[in-house]
């Protein structure tokens, strides 16, 4: 029935927020045999999976894991398409792989459906600075920024990603403050090529 189901969901999670991912996935593979119609139960098969792939030390087994955890996850996406738990997990796990494109792609959607999730936000903002997108997640954490100013983490990202961005994407004092430091690297660029007095020829 539903409710075993549920109950099975509950231990699963309880188990793996405790790392004992053996346990958690015999509760999460009873709560699809009680009702596979049930998304979370095969959400929480994927999870169990998906947390031995992040914190396995073995290269090949961590992929094995983050390959596994795949298919339950799509299972469960296909009975509740609207589940944000559910496509930010198969992200993390297309990154585990090195998909990073489509672990991207999913976090796009995610923040699409949910422009003011805070949390995938900043994720999507992070995962564009890691790919070098520096413009992109300039706009991402200005978008998680005007949903909470004192959010630190948002903050740290805009001041790392301050130097990388397009000049246009500054404001105007911030502009005319890095052309500054711009000529003045230039200037002292160019006095260090000057010769010494010991490099000059007599």
């Amino acid at each position: 029935t539903m409710s075993a189901s549920y109950g099975h969901s509950f231990f699963a999670i309880r188990h793996r927020q405790e790392a004992a991912y053996d346990e958690a996935l015999h509760h999460a593979q009873r709560a699809v045999a009680w009702f596979p119609f049930y998304a979370d139960g095969h959400r929480e098969v994927g999870s169990a999976l998906l947390s031995r792939a992040v914190w396995d030390h073995d290269p090949e087994m961590k992929k094995e894991y983050a390959a596994a955890s795949l298919d339950p996850f799509e299972k469960a996406a296909a009975r509740n398409a609207y589940d944000l738990l559910t496509r930010f997990s198969r992200s993390r796990a297309y990154s585990l792989l090195g998909d990073e494109e489509t672990s991207l792609a999913l976090l796009r959607e995610i923040t699409a459906m949910a422009p003011r999730q805070l949390y995938y936000l900043k994720q999507y903002g992070l995962k564009l600075r890691m790919l070098r997108r520096h413009d992109e997640a300039w706009d991402v954490f200005q978008r998680a920024r005007a949903l909470d100013r004192r959010d630190t983490m948002v903050q740290a990202n805009l001041e790392l990603l301050r130097s990388r961005v397009s000049m246009e994407k500054l404001p105007p004092a911030q502009q005319r403050q890095r052309r500054r430091r711009e000529r003045e690297a230039a200037r002292a660029a160019e006095a260090a090529a000057q010769p010494g007095p010991e490099t000059e020829t007599p």
